[in-house]
């Protein structure tokens, strides 16, 4: 199989690239983290919610096809792909449908005039 990127571009040509990358790695790397613990400082209910959002956003896209692409033989490229889009896509939907977050809670049933529960 190809891989989908070359092999070659802008930020690996030179005689320095190596230690270039590098620099740009352990650049963003100290700034997610300094934003991250400035966040961690502070903390309110919408990191909470960011937190859960991102992690079930993550098992939902990424469980399934690394799960099968290590015991399928038959796994392909195309439907890795396929399953990881469809997964975080209905994460997505029955997240913002399931009303976790109090301000969205049913906003989705109720415009389409589905009665809740409660």
């Amino acid at each position: 199989m190809r891989p989908y990127w070359p092999r070659t571009s802008w930020w690996t040509a030179g005689s320095h690239a190596s230690q270039d990358q590098s620099t740009i790695n352990t650049a963003f790397v100290l700034g997610i983290s300094l934003v991250a613990t400035l966040i961690a400082l502070k903390p309110s209910t919408l990191t909470q919610y960011m937190i859960n959002f991102a992690l079930a956003a993550l098992a939902a896209a990424w469980y399934f096809p690394v799960l099968v692409g290590m015991y399928w033989k038959k796994a392909t490229a195309k439907g890795m792909f396929a399953s990881t889009v469809g997964g975080f896509a209905a994460y997505v939907i029955l997240y913002f449908i399931s009303g976790v977050i109090p301000s969205t809670k049913g906003g989705g049933l109720r415009r389409w005039g589905c009665p809740l529960p409660g």
